[in-house]
């Protein structure tokens, strides 16, 4: 497997970064930081200072960075385990038609030599001389193929062997993508000891407080690690927000016009809907021109994206940034925050048969074009 070479001179400073990638990108286990409580973390990542804050987010972004780098190599890996896995297939199927196609092509060659040389009235001969019971059979099958006409026996063998040029073909594209992807691999770890690499001045800087912020990079594992599972339960809870809400008769507003209709939902209904489902945390939506925030205090996170219609039955909460404790969230962190999915709303209830054919966010509503459907 690929490895990263350090030199010795540079050995400590490794170690700061080894120190720094296993404290994310492992378990910690046995540590004092595990009996911490979410209160004692929350006040100390909330009561650092601007300078502190600065360095924290600088490390938490190259953790993020080195995390995502991580991810590609093991997707990156599995991907090329089973393409090895598909071509080593392939060369059997290859290998084992090769035979075929030739063991069979021999006893033709044999067969029409004889046919050739007596004609088709005498096949006698050509029973009678063959090695095996599987050279009977084969010559016996060969000869009701030939009565049938040699030309259909000859377009089958041509066609298996153009079938057999063509698995080769794909066998070298296969190879060439193997090739490909362990060139990208390739890239994607040196891309991993560049970032380290740009660190190591930095982190000889903090030598004398890297104790510190080391403590304080586990507190915002933690505090991710308990956000992605709380992200997980909300997913599941928001599909059926819309199912269990209490609506008053003025809480959508529909309007008719000459190019359709037209429903919106005000800010501060959809958040009352929110805050009466049992399964919420304290959560709030601001709707803006062109965009949607979305505030969990409780937890210090702050993300902000656009709802999109997927289906024409539901919305999905696509997001593009965020923040936890105030510190950037990179692209690659909240993509895998939500791994199991965007929260998504089931507008269904609420539109039956109809369909939602816009939406767009105004500045404290959001505004829904509605396809209707009479039948």
């Amino acid at each position: 497997m690929f490895k990263i070479r350090i030199h010795n001179k540079k050995w400590s400073i490794f170690i700061i970064c080894l120190i720094i990638l296993n404290v994310v990108l492992f378990p910690i286990i046995n540590t004092a930081d595990e009996e911490t409580s979410r209160e004692t973390i929350e006040d100390k990542l909330l009561s650092i200072t601007e300078e502190e804050k600065e360095i924290l987010e600088f490390l938490f972004i190259q953790v993020q960075e080195i995390e995502e780098l991580e991810r590609e190599e093991k997707s990156l890996s599995e991907e090329l385990s089973i393409m090895q896995f598909e071509i080593e297939n392939l060369e059997d199927r290859i290998t084992s038609e090769e035979l075929s196609y030739n063991s069979y092509k021999d006893v033709l060659k044999e067969v029409l030599k004889t046919y050739q040389r007596m004609g088709p009235g005498s096949y006698i001969e050509i029973i009678l001389s063959s090695n095996s019971i599987t050279d009977l059979f084969n010559r016996i099958n060969t000869l009701r193929d030939l009565t049938k006409g040699t030309g259909s026996l000859l377009e089958d063998l041509d066609d298996s062997l153009a079938k057999l040029s063509l698995q080769k073909e794909n066998l070298a594209e296969k190879l060439s993508e193997l090739e490909n992807k362990q060139v990208e691999l390739r890239a994607a770890i040196d891309k991993k000891a560049q970032v380290i690499k740009t660190k190591e001045d930095y982190l000889i800087s903090l030598a004398d407080d890297k104790d510190y912020y080391l403590e304080r990079l586990t507190d915002m594992n933690n505090a991710m690690n308990e956000l992605k599972t709380i992200i997980i339960e909300l997913s599941e809870e928001f599909t059926h927000l819309i199912e269990g809400a209490n609506f008053s008769e003025d809480a959508i507003k529909l309007e008719l016009s000459i190019s359709g209709m037209k429903g919106s939902i005000d800010e501060d209904v959809f958040n009352k809907i929110i805050s009466e489902h049992p399964g919420f945390p304290e959560m709030k939506f601001e709707f803006k021109p062109g965009r949607v925030e979305l505030a969990i205090p409780e937890k210090n996170v702050f993300f902000a994206g656009n709802f999109i219609v997927i289906d024409g039955k539901s919305l999905e909460y696509e997001i593009t940034e965020g923040r936890i404790y105030d510190l950037k969230l990179e692209k690659s962190s909240i993509e895998d925050l939500f791994s199991t999915g965007y929260f998504i709303l089931n507008l269904e209830p609420l539109i039956d048969k109809n369909s939602i054919k816009s939406i767009e966010s105004k500045n404290g509503y959001m505004e829904l074009g509605i396809g209707i459907k009479l039948f």
